[in-house]
């Protein structure tokens, strides 16, 4: 299917907003670099958000009207068009990762060249096997499992990347993956984890049991070369993308108390290979019986 003319829309939405928001900034005698300190973002990302070279997330939209101070009517249409520009980028094939409440938090995947993610009773989406999605979204009575699994391959790009990406899971995780979930899958995410730890600039490394500590849900760290550190934290119902420097910098020391008491790389890889040859024993016992 031929998408131009769904792309050409897209971009022609994004240069109304851009354009509106430039406009209402000169009116407002904001400068640009007001902006990036109230988006906590790069001075060429503010330059791109008003040329038309990149979106503008919902709850930054709401931001700079606020701060702007922009009329009813013009504030009606910016979220228009960004409600507009944001359902044609899904029509026009861009897949979407996860639930809708996962809004832009991808593109921020993407971007960002560093990534630090922990969660304590869960294998994360970016690090799951093809086996073990299928299972997952099955289990979940999801009817576009193809194109969710096909969403989920396509934020697992970010490994093709240059940069840090390191992962903290607790030992829970892995103890309810091995035991709940059909060997064969079991088996096969164990597998996919060892696989993805021998990437170039990833790490993942286990929280064992008796090492625990209280937190928050899971979090991840989002570091960008030219703008500021972004956290979003997962909750059943949806997700909090956090960039206040205080909310930032709590979360820094909850990865820092976790770094402190994760076992090393190649600590976690061994632990991950004896779940591999238990399981592995218990899938060759059952053949034989």
């Amino acid at each position: 299917m031929n998408h131009s003319g769904a792309a050409e829309s897209v971009l022609t939405q994004r240069r109304r907003i851009g354009a509106l928001l430039r406009t209402a900034r000169k009116r407002a005698g904001v400068t640009q670099v007001q902006v990036k300190t109230v988006l906590a973002c790069s001075q060429s990302t503010v330059t791109k958000i008003e040329s038309g070279g990149t979106t503008i997330s919902a709850q930054n939209l709401g931001k700079l009207i606020e701060f702007f101070r922009v009329d009813q009517a013009t504030a009606a249409e910016l979220r228009r068009l960004n409600e507009v520009n944001s359902a044609s980028r899904l029509r026009s094939g861009r897949r979407r990762a996860g639930p809708a409440w996962f809004g832009d938090v991808p593109e921020l995947e993407r971007r960002a060249s560093e990534i630090r993610s922990w969660t304590g009773e869960r294998i994360p989406g970016v690090l799951q096997s093809d086996q073990y999605m299928l299972a997952q979204f099955q289990a979940a009575g999801c009817a576009n499992v193809s194109e969710l699994i096909a969403a989920r391959k396509d934020r697992q790009r970010i490994f093709d990347r240059e940069g840090r990406r390191e992962f903290l899971l607790s030992e829970s995780a892995l103890d309810r993956l091995c035991h709940t979930a059909n060997p064969l899958t079991a088996l096969d995410e164990v597998q996919h984890l060892l696989k993805c730890g021998e990437l170039a600039g990833v790490r993942i490394r286990v929280v064992p049991y008796g090492r625990s500590l209280y937190l928050d849900p899971d979090f991840t760290i989002l570091s960008f070369p030219d703008e500021g550190d972004q956290v979003y934290v997962e909750y059943v119902s949806g997700k909090l993308l956090l960039h206040k420097q205080n909310d930032v910098k709590e979360h820094w020391g909850a990865w820092a108390a976790l770094d402190e008491l994760a076992s090393t790389p190649e600590e976690s890889a061994r632990m991950l290979t004896e779940w591999r040859d238990r399981l592995d024993a218990g899938l060759a016992g059952e053949e034989t019986r």
